[in-house]
């Protein structure tokens, strides 16, 4: 059995998020943050349900598992909290709150090329090229990147209603979300932390150094799906989905190739027996795989994987193994420092060719 932690350790380098990048999302973030928060003060009079706004990101950038795309946009999610005591009833329509972020974030904004109003949130769209100046720190984007800004009503910011545009005033909790991952890791996360920012600031940044730093293996086992699925480009779930299922079948092992066998077979077998999803937080049990309508695909392609992965970890020869991994990950997965040895045999072979049923060498 060959041994390809090493290459899945240079591989999670590959695709994990650069420093670099997190930055440029948190100087547009925080850009964003700073034009809703003076539009809001230039306008409370328009207001009066609202006694303050908050921000919270949320998702994949907090917990650690968000990745570089081949090629679609990078993206962050940060929450946009109007704080009130109003009901459902008494405040005013969701489309009401769509457009005024909608404006805020668009007005007189040099840096954004365009601004979408999704059911969801509103989306802020950043080119590649663009030089940002913030605070007299400079930046060129590499990659275009967007920021979707889910935005939520509630007298607290916990258990706050979704401004869907479709659905209306929908409850969520993004934080609860971050909680259910953190516990699956075993991170020692605090709702605290987020709940109650002001007060935690410290904890929570002295948290998140030590989770970047640790980067358990139930991470990085999600960032695997999710670059197998970026890879892929057929229809595949999203995030959260991949998230989900790769938390709830995640088999730890001593090695990460070992790991994502194992968590794959989990997997397959979870939806062979029921091809759902459900939501482990706010509004729990709903199945957010109910809508998807590409399954047969999806399993298809699911199966694919598990096979390859199988074939690699019982492969003696890593640089054999390597090439089944990068049929299901591409030439991101790189086989340049994988051993070209037969333990059967007294000396190494000939150097492997991968076949042209592999996307890349």
């Amino acid at each position: 059995m060959a041994d390809c932690h090493s290459l899945f350790q240079s591989f999670n380098g590959a695709i994990r998020l650069s420093p670099e990048r997190r930055e440029a999302l948190r100087m547009a973030r925080n850009d964003l943050r700073k034009r809703i928060e003076l539009a809001f003060r230039q306008n409370t009079h328009r207001y009066p349900y609202v006694r303050e706004v908050r921000f919270q990101s949320q998702g994949s950038f907090v917990m650690d598992t968000i990745i570089n795309p081949i090629e679609h946009d990078y993206d962050l999610d940060d929450g946009v909290y109007f704080l009130g005591g109003q009901s459902k009833n008494e405040r005013a329509p969701v489309q009401n709150f769509h457009d005024f972020v909608f404006q805020a974030v668009k007005a007189d904004n040099p840096h954004v090329y365009d601004v979408k109003d999704k059911d969801t949130c509103v989306r802020a769209l950043y080119k590649e090229g663009y030089r940002y100046q913030l605070n007299e720190q400079q930046m060129e984007f590499d990659r275009g990147f967007h920021v979707d800004m889910p935005i939520y009503y509630s007298d607290t910011i916990k258990c706050p209603d979704l401004a869907h545009l479709k659905k209306g005033w929908t409850v969520s909790d993004p934080i609860e979300f971050i909680e259910w991952f953190e516990n699956k890791v075993n991170s020692k996360f605090d709702p605290l932390f987020l709940y109650e920012r002001a007060r935690y600031q410290d904890a929570y940044r002295e948290w998140r150094e030590q989770i970047y730093n640790e980067d358990k293996q139930v991470r990085r086992i999600v960032r695997y799906l999710k670059a197998w699925c970026d890879f892929i480009d057929d229809d595949m779930p999203c995030g959260i989905i991949l998230t989900i299922l790769g938390a709830n079948s995640y088999v730890g092992r001593n090695t990460d190739d070992v790991a994502l066998r194992d968590t794959l077979i989990s997997m397959k077998a979870t939806l062979d027996a029921a091809f759902e999803c459900r939501r482990p937080t706010t509004p729990k049990g709903e199945d957010i795989l109910a809508g998807y309508d590409k399954k047969a695909t999806f399993m298809s392609h699911l199966q694919n994987f598990m096979n390859a992965a199988i074939q690699a970890v019982n492969e003696p020869n890593q640089k054999r193994a390597c090439g089944k991994w990068q049929t299901q990950f591409g030439d991101r997965f790189s086989c340049l420092n994988a051993f070209d040895y037969d333990p059967n045999a007294r000396t190494a072979s000939t150097p492997a060719i991968i076949t042209d049923n592999a996307k890349s060498s």
